[in-house]
């Protein structure tokens, strides 16, 4: 039985596809968005989280650390990564939540039974289960097992997925996903390498391959301010969608949002300089309005859009 690593469940979602769903976040991802708000889902190890805000100051952690890497100064709590082994010896000292450990392994059958406890909810709702990340493509034989026995159970799957690694890796997922829900952030191939780390060409031949395969695909793009925030940009992606993807069900806007972004410093990760403002509403509906024109049906955040 495959393992695999995720680094959170949600329950009774509705934002991760249709109905009420369960989503799981794999953990590790081969894209480096600046403006991911899911920096638990980046690094493929475990990681140690720090809430200084929490902390009740029992010097727990001090006790419990072989390398010294937690001090108490003047009845504050420091926390020294460079000495940090990331042994977690001290998020199961820690009694208020303050170090907690981001990432848990599980076989693929301990993961489907956890997530088929929820089945009465996705029966009633028309919902299922959703894998996201993080990439869960990154962990193809897990997800895959996963989904595989969902299925079996009769409950309806789906990934949100960049879509950014071969077709040969990924093909045994899609066999097992009824909906891909798939990111297209830009269609120049620099720029989005430029932005991410990876070129586009290998996202936009798979999603021609799973149009192929009569997979139902929800496309989207996440709105970045000063990225890919323009009406030309937003046109020339809905308008190869059209042309390429008989089976986008529709191109859905995701405006950026700031939530998440303390996130980083508080796994020691270097804290991202993305001072950016949340896309206006007037904005993304003209931008929604120009992918309409290029003759894709849109959604904004999962609400269909409609011209006044």
């Amino acid at each position: 039985m495959t393992k695999g690593t995720i680094f959170d469940l949600e329950r009774f979602s509705t934002a991760d596809g249709p109905g009420i769903r369960t989503t799981a976040f794999f953990k590790g991802c081969n894209m480096h968005c600046p403006w991911c708000h899911n920096a638990e889902g980046i690094r493929f190890r475990k990681q140690l989280r720090f809430e200084p805000d929490r902390c009740i100051g029992c010097g727990a952690c001090v006790a419990g650390c072989p390398q010294g890497a937690h001090e108490m100064r003047s009845g504050k709590h420091v926390l020294n990564r460079n000495a940090c082994l990331e042994c977690f010896r001290c998020a199961q000292a820690c009694f208020s939540g303050a170090l907690e450990v981001v990432g848990k392994e599980y076989e693929a059958e301990a993961l489907a039974q956890l997530l088929l406890e929820d089945a009465i909810f996705y029966q009633n709702s028309g919902g299922g289960v959703t894998l996201s990340g993080g990439e869960v493509l990154c962990q193809a034989e897990f997800a895959r097992e996963v989904l595989s026995i969902l299925q079996k159970a009769g409950v309806h799957t789906a990934i949100e997925t960049n879509l950014s690694l071969p077709w040969n890796a990924i093909h045994p997922v899609m066999q097992v996903t009824d909906l891909v829900m798939a990111d297209l952030k830009a269609m120049d191939a620099k720029k989005h390498r430029q932005a991410t780390g990876l070129s586009n060409d290998t996202v936009l031949e798979n999603l021609i391959l799973l149009s192929k395969m009569h997979k139902p695909i929800i496309l989207r793009t996440p709105v970045i301010p000063g990225f890919n925030d323009t009406a030309t940009e937003i046109s020339a992606i809905a308008a190869w969608a059209v042309r390429h993807l008989p089976s986008m069900a529709y191109y859905e806007l995701l405006p950026y949002h700031p939530l998440g972004c303390e996130k980083p410093a508080l796994l020691g990760e270097k804290v991202l300089p993305m001072a950016l403002k949340p896309p206006e509403p007037e904005h993304m509906r003209a931008l929604a309005k120009a992918a309409s024109a290029a003759g894709a049906a849109v959604r904004i955040s999962g609400k269909q859009f409609e011209e006044k």
